[in-house]
C-alpha cells in the first residue's frame, strides 16, 4: 500500500511538472511567434518612409585652402518593395541646406548650400527580436550640389560665386527597425554618403588579353544620422 500511494504520488508531480513545462514552453513560442508576427506578412509590401536628421561633411583642403561644411538638418523621402520578408529595394531622395566656408591666406568666402541625393538602394535585414529589426544598406545614385556666394572676398562684385555640379554617389548604412503595428514602424539609421568624379575610362592590354579601366575619386565623405517612420500600404 505504501508503494502504491509512492507511486500515485509520482504520478502526479511527474503530471504537474509536464503540465508547467508545456506551459512554460507555450508561453515561449507564443512571445517567439509575437517578435516575428510580422516577418510572413511583409512580402510584397509597398511602404513609403521619411527620415529627418542631422547631415554632416569631411572638409575639402590642399596646400593653399580650404573648405570647411557646418553641419545641418536633412530629410529622406521615399518609397520601397518587399521583394521578400527580409529584403528590400528602395528608391529615395535626401536633401540638406548646409553652410561653407572657402579660406585662403587672409580671405575667406561664405557659401549656402543646396545637396541632393538622388538614390536607388538595396537594403536587407539582418536579424529581429521583438518587432526590432537590425538592417544594414546600401545605394547607387547620383548627388548635385549648389554653392552660392553669401558673403566674404570676391573680385566680381557684380555677379555672385555660384558652383553647380552632379556626380556619381554611392551610400552604405546600417539602422534599426521597430515595427508598432503591422503597417506603421519607426527607424533608427545612420549612413555615409559618398559623392564620386570618374577621371577616366581607358583599355588596357595584360597578358595578350584587353581589359577596360576607369578611375574615380571621392572629392568628400558626408553622412547623416536619422531618426524616420514607415508605413505599409
Amino acid at each position: 500500500m505504501k508503494h502504491f500511494f509512492l507511486t500515485i504520488a509520482l504520478i502526479v508531480l511527474s503530471t504537474f511538472a509536464f503540465a508547467q513545462y508545456t506551459d512554460s514552453n507555450t508561453t515561449i513560442n507564443q512571445k517567439y511567434s509575437d517578435s516575428n508576427r510580422y516577418s510572413n506578412s511583409d512580402k510584397g509590401k509597398v511602404y513609403a518612409f521619411f527620415d529627418g536628421g542631422c547631415y554632416f561633411s569631411s572638409k575639402l583642403s590642399d596646400i593653399y585652402s580650404v573648405m570647411k561644411f557646418e553641419p545641418s538638418f536633412d530629410y529622406t523621402i521615399g518609397f520601397g518593395f518587399k521583394y521578400t520578408s527580409t529584403k528590400e529595394i528602395e528608391l529615395s531622395y535626401t536633401g540638406a541646406n548646409p553652410a561653407a566656408i572657402y579660406s585662403w591666406d587672409d580671405k575667406s568666402i561664405r557659401y549656402s548650400c543646396h545637396v541632393h541625393y538622388f538614390l536607388l538602394g538595396y537594403s536587407e535585414q539582418i536579424a529581429e527580436f521583438y518587432s526590432i529589426r537590425p538592417f544594414y544598406s546600401v545605394g547607387l545614385g547620383a548627388s548635385y550640389l549648389t554653392l552660392k556666394q553669401q558673403s566674404g572676398y570676391n573680385p566680381l562684385e557684380e555677379e555672385p560665386n555660384t558652383s553647380k555640379t552632379w556626380n556619381f554617389a554611392a551610400a552604405i548604412g546600417a539602422g534599426l527597425k521597430y515595427d508598432i503595428t503591422d503597417s506603421f514602424g519607426i527607424k533608427l539609421q545612420g549612413r555615409f554618403l559618398v559623392p564620386m568624379s570618374f577621371t577616366g575610362l581607358g583599355i588596357s592590354i595584360v597578358n595578350l588579353r584587353p581589359y577596360i579601366t576607369f578611375g574615380s575619386y571621392s572629392f568628400s565623405i558626408n553622412g547623416d544620422v536619422s531618426l524616420g517612420a514607415y508605413y505599409n500600404f
